[in-house]
């Protein structure tokens, strides 16, 4: 019997991944977070991990974002599956049970392929919305997952709030989570990178205002020299912090 617990973050989607090896060693979770430390996280980035046997292992806590699915770690809950070419019936299963249990806990949550957010990818490999029954919307179909609890109506008041948010952040800072200049090594957004950039923005406004203050130009001239001094050496300074953010 799997027990899935809701965790305190907001979830809206879930992610499906494989390991992408068929070696025999490699059918364990310790493996995998071997893998991520090497690349400098702190463990392994996916929630769970399903055995060639079938066998549910856990991996980073629920209460932790994932390192998944780059980019799109915010949000999610990521299951990684056994396996590269050879999938088993028994990893499948428990993927499907796990899936319902995680269902049941949310009004809407859509279920994923990696592949659906990395052209570049084809992972899981695996035929998921088949082996999950998911709609074209992403959804579990009503035969594939248990009778929805009911809410009370406290929390549907929170959850239609975090949506609300969530949608907005999406929105207004969706530039900011696809720009690697702003992202940590495990594709999420770094508060340091940022802050790093509103003070750059702000020297260099004052650099420039204080710059032509100094040559004494006349005012109606100095919007807009000022502008496009903060223009070109806005570019110059993004090419600093791309230059810098490479060495990372």
């Amino acid at each position: 019997m799997i027990e899935f617990k809701k965790p305190n973050r907001f979830v809206e989607k879930v992610f499906i991944h494989c390991s992408d090896s068929d070696i025999t060693s490699h059918d364990d979770w310790k493996v995998i977070d071997g893998w991520h430390k090497e690349r400098g996280w702190e463990g392994i980035g996916y929630h769970y991990f399903i055995t060639k046997k079938g066998e549910l292992q856990i991996g980073r806590p629920l209460e932790k974002i994932p390192s998944a699915q780059y980019g799109y770690n915010t949000g999610s809950i990521a299951i990684c599956v056994s396996g590269s070419k050879d999938f088993t019936e028994k990893s499948f299963v428990t993927l499907r049970q796990l899936c319902d249990e995680i269902d049941v806990e949310y009004d809407k949550l859509t279920f994923h392929g990696h592949c659906e957010v990395d052209k570049n990818k084809t992972c899981p490999v695996f035929d998921y919305k088949s082996v999950l029954g998911l709609n074209d919307k992403g959804y579990l179909k009503p035969s594939n997952s248990k009778e929805l609890k009911p809410t009370p109506q406290e929390n549907r008041v929170v959850e239609k709030h975090s949506v609300e948010v969530n949608k907005w952040y999406n929105n207004k800072l969706k530039i900011k989570m696809t720009n690697k200049l702003l992202q940590d090594n495990e594709g999420n957004l770094s508060s340091k990178r940022v802050a790093g950039y509103i003070v750059l923005a702000t020297y260099l406004t004052l650099s420039v205002s204080g710059f032509y203050f100094m040559a004494d130009i006349p005012v109606n001239k100095l919007s807009l020299l000022n502008g496009m001094g903060i223009m070109m050496l806005g570019l110059l300074g993004v090419g600093v912090i791309e230059k810098f953010a490479k060495k990372k």
